[in-house]
């Protein structure tokens, strides 16, 4: 059974807007997790295995062809479950494993954006100036690195060489995280 059109795309439509704030929210969680770049991508891939089970849902949903309906589900499901991965993992964080960790300063930098604001009905961006947006990298103990977004005024105080002193707890999924 098909939906009607109107319903079908206002329903996938809304599955991708939640799908988008879920990837955000991994990616805000991935910021206060020390793990390498490539782990949450291997845990938002993991669902896409599912893929051949589930196209032929997503075309009596979207009525789109096969390739897109592929794509939905795999940015849908991913983002799932990329997100519950990393939120577990912080918010069930083991509250006795939490402990200092003294990391070095390897390097720090600062990003140089442009500020848009829109003009007239059709919202027309144009450039209004620019701002900075401040980074530090730091090593830990173990080796890891970890590049993090800090103030204005941490940015000012960090040197490279220093040490930096972070909360640090085992995650449920034995990813660090910082508190």
């Amino acid at each position: 059974m098909y939906l009607s059109r109107k319903w079908s795309i206002g329903i996938f439509v809304t599955l991708m807007v939640i799908s988008l704030v879920l990837a955000g929210l991994s990616m805000a969680l991935y910021a206060k997790t020390i793990v390498s770049w490539w782990v949450p991508l291997l845990i938002a891939l993991i669902p896409s295995v599912t893929t051949p089970l589930y196209w032929r849902t997503w075309k009596r949903l979207t009525g789109f062809h096969a390739v897109f309906n592929i794509l939905a589900h795999i940015f849908a499901t991913g983002s799932l479950f990329c997100s519950l991965v990393m939120g577990l993992n912080y918010l069930c964080a083991d509250k006795a494993s939490q402990h200092e960790v003294r990391a070095e300063i390897t390097g720090k930098w600062q990003k140089k954006h442009t500020r848009y604001r829109h003009v007239g009905r059709k919202h027309h961006a144009i450039p209004q100036g620019s701002y900075n947006t401040y980074h530090i990298k730091l090593e830990f103990p173990d080796g890891r690195t970890k590049e993090m977004s800090v103030s204005l005024s941490e940015y000012n105080r960090a040197r490279t060489g220093r040490f930096r002193t972070l909360e640090v707890a085992d995650g449920l999924f034995w990813m660090p995280v910082i508190k």
